[in-house]
């Protein structure tokens, strides 16, 4: 499969093409990678892709990333795949919801909920999120089901999330900017 960003992205405003350009390119000054960038960076791809394509480029993305800047391994650091698809769901959904949005900044103002990390703990405890498995291969969550992303926004190639290949989420970022 090609996945070759769309003429979509030639479109986005400035201030997104800047960014996703410097995450990419990984000229982002880590102090800069924060959760808030997460979440840009997520809606970017989601406003520009499907579903498995937005998921594949975040992950590939984030792990070049973090690979230029020798992000270390650990259970609370690096890439963790619940984390990236939950959000990426959540950032679907939330976008499905109230979009389209002029810019990531946009989306992030009519979302701060999904600007705080702990907006999984309404779907994951503590105990399993932060599990090697969680980390390794997306889990469900057990306190509460993630919502639903429309066949119309993600396509019809997936009846399952666990039958996707999830990508990872890097979890250096700080959650308060």
């Amino acid at each position: 499969m090609n996945h070759r960003r769309t003429s979509a992205v030639r479109h986005l405003p400035r201030i997104d093409a800047e960014l996703l350009a410097a995450f990419e390119n990984h000229s982002l000054p880590l102090d800069q990678w924060t959760h808030r960038a997460h979440v840009r960076v997520a809606y970017i791809y989601a406003s520009t892709h499907d579903l498995e394509t937005a998921t594949i480029r975040i992950r590939e993305a984030i792990k070049a990333y973090n690979k230029a800047t020798d992000t270390p391994e650990s259970i609370d650091r690096g890439y963790h795949e619940t984390i990236t698809l939950a959000f990426m769901l959540l950032v679907f959904s939330a976008n499905a919801r109230t979009g389209p949005h002029v810019s990531s900044d946009e989306f992030c103002e009519a979302h701060p909920e999904l600007l705080t990390k702990f907006v999984l703990s309404d779907y994951y405890s503590r105990d399993l999120l932060m599990s090697w498995q969680a980390n390794a291969e997306f889990i469900s969550p057990d306190l509460a089901p993630l919502p639903l992303v429309a066949d119309a926004v993600a396509t019809r190639k997936f009846e399952t999330f666990e039958a996707m290949q999830w990508g990872t989420c890097c979890l250096r970022c700080d959650s308060s900017t």
